[in-house]
């Protein structure tokens, strides 16, 4: 840590440990070239962290250890469409997507108390989960070789505090 006039070091060792319990339920049904999925899922992620006290100077910060535990419920529909390629059984290329409505109970709010070296403790805040979440995904996938995948997937969170995007690529090859 540094600034005009003040220069410092600090350095704390501690732990931390999550933990995450995950069920998730669906049915699959196929019309012809179109498979739909309703599910339902339900996962709870706890936190604990060890308390620390910093050593170095007087930006040296001690703060107590947390517990934190959050549920998150969705419901939502998955479809997949698979397009034929030149052979009648043959699928090429599929489009997938899902849409879905996420609930989040608990600790959605993370903070710690922390203090300076002899001053009062004050509290740090990190970014809050939302609390109702709309899901989306979309995706297609193309079958290069009998053995090879090429995946580009689009997910998203939205909700009234937050937006969360994420886009990424996969290629896989099965031997």
């Amino acid at each position: 840590m540094g600034f005009n006039g003040f220069s410092d070091r600090t350095r704390a060792s501690y732990d931390a440990d999550s933990k995450q319990g995950f069920v998730e339920g669906g049915y699959r049904f196929n019309a012809g070239a179109w498979e739909f999925e309703p599910y339902a899922q339900f996962a709870q992620v706890r936190v604990s962290s060890d308390g620390f006290q910093e050593t170095g100077g007087a930006a040296a910060l001690t703060g107590r250890g947390a517990d934190s535990r959050v549920n998150l419920s969705t419901v939502g529909l998955r479809f997949n469409v698979n397009l034929k390629g030149s052979q009648q059984d043959d699928s090429w290329l599929s489009l997938r997507g899902g849409l879905g409505r996420r609930h989040a109970t608990g600790d959605l709010s993370p903070e710690t108390s922390v203090a300076w070296r002899g001053a009062n403790a004050f509290t740090v805040q990190g970014a809050p989960l939302a609390d109702d979440a709309t899901l989306l995904e979309a995706g297609i996938a193309a079958r290069l070789s009998a053995n090879g995948l090429l995946e580009l997937n689009y997910s998203g969170q939205i909700a009234d505090e937050a937006h969360d995007h994420g886009i990424n690529a996969r290629y896989s090859l099965r031997f």
